[in-house]
């Protein structure tokens, strides 16, 4: 029997990664960002800085396994549990290959199901990958702009959770802007 599959990003929807990012941030820059504050989804434009230099965070963060202090969103525990009955769940992360492990531990610890996680390689697109393994998403839950726009254009539905960093002018009549898990639920 076909079960639907929905998909599922972990930054920013299962996840309040935004939080930890900050948090460590302020402490290597000696800054004092809020949420409001991330206007942009990377974080060197808002910092004023290279690609370069960004890394040299990202490489401090992974050797910290501070992706395991990541706090569950309000209500994705639950609402995972709830839609594991009615679809596969597919977790589509753009995490890199090398933190599998720590993110596999991170969806233990907090007891996310999944079906199956899809993580990126370099210069691979969220699209591209669910293309590749021919998977077909009846909706997708993102918060990316750009990565929502691609399954909108595809024909999917996409809930986006409403970020600063996502803001724009754009509509499609398949993209939601949602401001947690209930209303995604109650779209579904």
């Amino acid at each position: 029997m076909y079960k639907k599959a929905i998909g599922i990003d972990i930054d920013g929807v299962i996840g309040d990664s935004d939080k930890i990012f900050r948090k460590y941030i302020n402490q290597y820059y000696n800054l004092n960002l809020k949420r409001k504050d991330i206007t942009q989804f990377y974080y060197e434009k808002i910092l004023g800085i290279t690609e370069e230099k960004m890394m040299e965070f990202w490489e401090y963060f992974n050797t910290g396994r501070f992706w395991l202090e990541i706090p569950l969103i309000s209500n994705a525990k639950t609402s995972i549990d709830y839609l594991k009955d009615k679809y596969a769940i597919i977790i589509i992360t753009a995490r890199d290959e090398k933190l599998k492990e720590v993110t596999i531990e991170w969806l233990n610890n907090n007891k996310i199901h999944y079906d199956e996680l899809l993580m990126l390689t370099e210069n691979e697109s969220k699209l591209s990958r669910v293309l590749q393994n021919n998977i077909l998403l009846n909706a997708v839950i993102e918060d990316k702009l750009e990565n929502a726009l691609h399954f909108v254009n595809e024909g999917m539905k996409v809930y986006l959770f409403d970020y600063p960093w996502n803001q724009s002018a754009i509509k499609k009549e398949n993209m939601e802007r949602v401001s947690g898990w209930k209303e995604v639920l109650s779209g579904l």
